[in-house]
């Protein structure tokens, strides 16, 4: 019987030929931008995108639905920690129990957060 499941993402763009820049990262023309303001011929603020949101929260429905464990995968880019943090926060927020660990530098990080606060346990 199968306990639990896993997003790879870079297996998934891989199969759906996204163009992103990372293992578990995005890209950074996938933005949307903000309204015009009063010059409509001003620049507009960009905003990046989770190329992941929407995957992630479709694999926590179906594992939930089946009594499975959803489980985020890995974040390729050893040298950013934020972002693996930011990536892995994500994953956690929209109900992942918790991700895979590429490098040693990312177990801390997945410990901090897929652990319940300490205030939530006493």
């Amino acid at each position: 019987r199968m306990h639990g499941m896993s997003l790879g993402p870079a297996d998934l763009a891989a199969s759906r030929g996204m163009k992103t820049t990372r293992v578990g990262g995005g890209h950074p023309d996938y933005v949307v931008l903000a309204d015009p303001g009063a010059d409509p011929k001003a620049p507009r603020a960009a905003f990046q995108q989770d190329l992941w949101h929407y995957t992630v929260g479709k694999m926590v429905d179906a594992c939930l639905a089946y009594g499975l464990k959803p489980f985020y995968g890995p974040f390729g880019d050893f040298a950013d920690s934020a972002a693996c943090e930011s990536q892995f926060r994500n994953a956690f927020l929209q109900g992942c129990l918790g991700a895979w660990s590429l490098h040693p530098s990312q177990i801390e990080i997945a410990k901090r957060v897929f652990s319940p606060d300490v205030k939530e346990v006493a």
